[in-house]
């Protein structure tokens, strides 16, 4: 049935909004959550026209295929990153074409340009210390001064606070 089908379109954003989970939230019985069907059916939702609700979908779908367009660039440009990271903590700044004219050596962190060292954090930063209390204000969501704990990560900072480094 094309009705059927036109209307499933929107239905599936409808299904996906906020207004739909909140009443479907309000359904919830029982500690798994279950929804009875008698309930999902008297859940009410807004139906406008056809015409509407195609032109409704038409749009969602249009921001959808963008999002994902956009995540599929995002993991390429990361593994790009990850790749190219790779290439300058071993080569150096050199391009790919002249990585063969750079002179490496074995080191126990792996291959790296002859001229450089393998070093201790310890010997490049001066007063690394443990236990900061970071304040609320200078956390970011993304940034350029990470803050590592023993799980990784733990949080991005605006600026280095008192780190004094050796070179």
């Amino acid at each position: 049935n094309t009705y059927i089908n036109e209307l499933s379109g929107f239905l599936y954003y409808l299904y996906n909004s906020p207004h739909f989970k909140s009443e479907f939230d309000k359904q919830r019985k029982g500690l798994r959550g279950g929804v009875s069907v008698n309930s999902f059916k008297n859940i009410k939702i807004p139906l406008p026209p056809l015409p509407e609700q195609k032109a409704i979908a038409r749009v969602l779908k249009t921001i959808q295929d963008a999002i994902e367009a956009t995540e599929r660039i995002i993991a390429a440009t990361k593994e790009l990153k990850k790749s190219l990271m790779r290439h300058l903590f071993t080569y150096g700044p050199v391009p790919v074409s002249e990585k063969d004219r750079v002179r490496l050596k074995e080191t126990e962190i792996g291959p790296i340009p002859e001229d450089w060292e393998v070093v201790r954090l310890g010997e490049v930063f001066e007063n690394m210390k443990q236990g900061k209390i970071l304040p609320t204000s200078e956390i970011l969501e993304y940034g350029a001064h990470p803050v590592y704990g023993a799980n990784g990560i733990l949080v991005i900072i605006k600026k280095v606070l008192s780190l004094k480094i050796k070179y």
